[in-house]
């Protein structure tokens, strides 16, 4: 299996499902982590337990319930397919990776940038996402072992080498 074209093709789905579902979890993540740390707003308190409960929910309660909809969405067997049910584990996970180094963020930082004339979105984005580049590695690092290592989607969502990652593919490796 190592050297045929089934896992090479399985490596590039694992690789690419790993960077796009790592990419939208962060840059979704990061200014949400920044609004739960930094912004007043109703139902604040509640947003990271929620978070909480979505990310230890169990993958296994919803892949019955997924095979059905991404069978009758054309979703079975793709690249999104496997990239949605990933990303809504992932996020919460990058979410509460930020939100912790978001709030050892100095707030004089961000208020010496707004009173030089920057709005709050440019001393977001100028001053505290650069601080924050640490954080953002490695709740990048976590996503996308995350959606590596993940099996039970990998092995529900798919049936073709079409878009089954490597751990996917070596569950469906013969062996001697």
């Amino acid at each position: 299996i190592f050297g045929s074209a089934l896992f090479t093709r399985a490596l590039l789905n694992s690789v690419g499902i790993g960077l796009i579902t790592t990419v939208l979890a962060v840059a979704l993540a990061t200014p949400a982590a920044y609004a739960l740390t930094r912004l007043r707003f109703r139902g604040k308190a509640l947003v990271l337990p929620l978070t909480l409960a979505v990310a230890v929910f169990p993958p296994m309660a919803l892949v019955g319930s997924l095979f059905d909809l991404w069978r009758a969405l054309g979703l079975y067997d793709t690249w999104p397919g496997l990239v949605i049910p990933y990303l809504s584990f992932a996020l919460p996970l990058a979410m509460w990776t930020l939100t912790a180094f978001f709030r050892g963020l100095p707030w004089e930082m961000e208020e010496a940038a707004q009173a030089d004339g920057a709005t709050p979105w440019q001393g977001f984005r100028r001053v505290l996402v650069p601080l924050a580049r640490p954080g953002v590695l490695t709740a990048a690092i976590l996503v996308f072992f995350f959606a590596w290592n993940d099996v039970v989607f990998a092995i529900s969502l798919t049936s073709s080498d079409r878009s089954r990652t490597v751990p996917a593919a070596l569950a469906f490796f013969p062996g001697d």
